[in-house]
This record gives C-alpha cells, sequence and structure tokens, in this order.
C-alpha cells in the first residue's frame, strides 16, 4: 500500500462535521463533489485505498452532497415562504 501524502482537493472534509461548505450555487458545489471523486479514484489507483475504503468514501461523499443539495433547497423553500420575524426570538431561553 502507498503511504504517500495527498493534499485533498476538496474542502468537504476540512469544514466542521455538520457544515456545509461555503459554496454559494450548486454548480461550484457539484465541481467540488466530481473533484472529490476524481481524487479518490487517484487514490485507489495508486494503491493507498483498498477496494473497500475507496467503496465506502464515494458512498460517504455522494451521501453528503445529496444531503447538502438537499439542505440548500429546503433552506430556500423556507426563507422564500416563512417570514423572518417569525423566527426571532427562538432559541432565546
Amino acid at each position: 500500500m502507498n503511504t504517500q501524502k495527498h493534499s485533498a482537493p476538496f474542502a468537504l472534509f476540512s469544514e466542521p462535521r455538520g457544515r456545509i461548505p461555503a459554496f454559494t450555487d450548486t454548480s461550484k458545489r457539484a465541481e467540488g463533489f466530481t473533484n472529490l471523486i476524481k481524487y479518490l479514484v487517484r487514490l485507489r489507483r495508486d494503491g493507498t485505498l483498498d477496494d473497500h475504503d475507496f467503496s465506502e468514501l464515494a458512498r460517504t461523499a455522494s451521501a453528503a452532497f445529496i444531503e447538502s443539495e438537499l439542505n440548500k433547497k429546503i433552506e430556500h423553500v423556507l426563507e422564500r415562504h416563512i417570514p423572518t420575524h417569525l423566527f426571532s426570538g427562538l432559541g432565546d431561553d
């Protein structure tokens, strides 16, 4: 197995857990996802990742991308249809 260090080309795993990368539109997030998958493929080809690890990481990255897209769409719909003043004061205990 190759132990050579690789720099991650996508910020997904450098963001705090649960935080969506600060991309402003879907095309940039899709480009980041594509770059991450390409990077994982490169790690698999050079032997850094085995088939199982590659599969797990690709599945996790895909799930994170889909979750991010859904969250953005839901947030957008809620912002358009729910007045922000309804949320003022929420969480103030």
